[in-house]
């Protein structure tokens, strides 16, 4: 999950650089290593990472910029930072350094963990905001009191939010790189925009090798073959809408980023329910159910509708698409959203939270908050960012809006494509079918290494 943090807090010291804004400003991250046990696999990945636009801080020796504590000096706790070339070293000094070790041994705080341990959070805490860094953390008392001013300033994220938060800089800086081993020689991958994204929308649906490859052995010129590899296509058009929609998010929000959010919104909304009408039409090619209905999951399953001639001939995949069934929640849930774009549209709004920026909001059309509502409670115990005021007033945080969906969008595609019997296929011919990637393709951990950078 890609995380939300306000750079533009004016209590940061690199309030005026943020990175979706000036480029040419490096990202930081101090990773608090005290609180990791050992050295952990997405931990090596992210620190095989640094380079000049990616500035990695570690207190420990492995391969990042290099942070030494000093001894303290009357109130001051001061601490160098050396660079990997050893050519430039920083010097930083945390203030009043005595009023944490008062507040760490506060009854409110020690409930939750020994004053030796809340010290050293809070030194952790400190010493990313004195960097103007995010702060990278397994310690359990920092992720989950960032209420408290002194820890939520430093904005503590765990190892994937920050990875996340990483890959969507690099990518929204045209930097498709990544590190898969360090030493000598160094091997980076340099991926394309469309590579990067068609890997990971791959990855995302397995059952679209064996789809497209079933799908070809249609008998029509290889349109129903075209129409599988497009809702992979569709997938990859999410994704690169989802960073657009973040990236807005990041910036001042003024009325030209919140428009501009909605843009993206909007057209992310388009490609995904266009994901699901591919695969009815991909249905429909190889079932050839006996009907003249609009072919449209999103119909009844009783009746003249499609989906109930559908029920014929496969009652398992039918039932996939009945109202309330997790797939059909997930396609009515973008589909309600996604039909504004015909009417007066989907509106955002700016708010503030305890005297800080908030994440922007969308305001959900009053006749679809109860239908909305309801799906969202069905979806499950996902993370839901949900403002209802009233019963006819919702709001929803539209960057955890769609990092919510996107997995479950992904997932239910995915169900779909896997529960389509390509073997109805007139003529079907197994040999031909290909269930998994071919031999020259990515490997499982590059994979896993665009999956972490993408936060899915």
């Amino acid at each position: 999950m890609i995380p939300y943090v306000d750079f533009s807090f004016n209590k940061r010291p690199f309030a005026s650089k943020n990175p979706f804004e000036m480029h040419d400003e490096p990202l930081t991250i101090f990773i608090d290593r005290a609180s990791f046990k050992g050295t952990p696999k997405k931990l090596k990945v992210l620190l095989m990472q640094a380079s000049e636009n990616l500035n990695i801080v570690s207190p420990k020796k492995e391969g990042s910029a290099h942070l030494e504590y000093m001894d303290r000096d009357d109130d001051v706790l001061g601490f160098t930072v050396t660079q990997l070339d050893s050519t430039s070293i920083g010097h930083h000094g945390i203030p009043s350094i005595s009023q944490y070790d008062r507040l760490s041994k506060v009854p409110d705080f020690t409930r939750w963990a020994t004053s030796g341990e809340i010290y050293r959070a809070f030194i952790a805490a400190r010493t990313a905001e004195a960097l103007g860094a995010i702060l990278i953390t397994q310690d359990k008392f920092l992720l989950e009191h960032k209420a408290i001013g002194i820890i939520g300033d430093a904005y503590p994220l765990t190892i994937d939010e920050g990875m996340a938060l990483i890959g969507l800089v690099q990518r929204r800086r045209n930097n498709f790189e990544i590190v898969t081993r360090v030493g000598v020689p160094k091997y980076t991958y340099n991926y394309s925009r469309w590579l990067y994204f068609w890997y990971a929308s791959r990855d995302l649906l397995p059952s679209g090798w064996r789809l497209v490859t079933g799908s070809a052995q249609v008998p029509d010129d290889y349109k129903c073959r075209d129409l599988s590899l497009t809702v992979i296509a569709r997938l990859s058009s999410v994704l690169k809408c989802r960073d657009h929609i973040h990236e807005q998010l990041y910036l001042e929000q003024t009325n030209s980023s919140t428009e501009d959010a909605i843009f993206y919104l909007d057209y992310y909304m388009v490609s995904l329910v266009a994901a699901f009408d591919v695969l009815a039409r991909v249905a429909h090619a190889i079932y050839q159910p006996s009907t003249r209905a609009t072919v449209t999951w999103r119909g009844s399953a009783h009746g003249r509708s499609w989906l109930s001639a559908l029920t014929t001939q496969d009652a398992s995949l039918a039932s996939l698409m009945q109202p309330t069934a997790f797939c059909r929640d997930v396609l009515d849930f973008v589909a309600i959203l996604r039909n504004f774009i015909h009417a007066e549209g989907l509106q955002g709004a700016t708010h503030t939270k305890n005297g800080k920026r908030a994440p922007t909001l969308l305001h959900v059309p009053e006749g679809e908050v109860t239908r909305i509502f309801d799906i969202i409670q069905r979806l499950g115990p996902t993370n839901w960012n949900i403002d209802r005021p009233r019963p006819n007033v919702m709001f929803l945080e539209i960057g955890n809006l769609v990092e919510n969906i996107t997995p479950l969008a992904a997932e239910a595609l995915e169900t779909i494509m896997k529960n389509i019997d390509v073997t109805r296929v007139p003529g079907y011919d197994p040999t031909k079918v290909q269930t998994r990637p071919p031999s020259k393709w990515a490997t499982k951990d590059d994979l896993a290494m665009i999956r972490a950078f993408l936060g899915l």
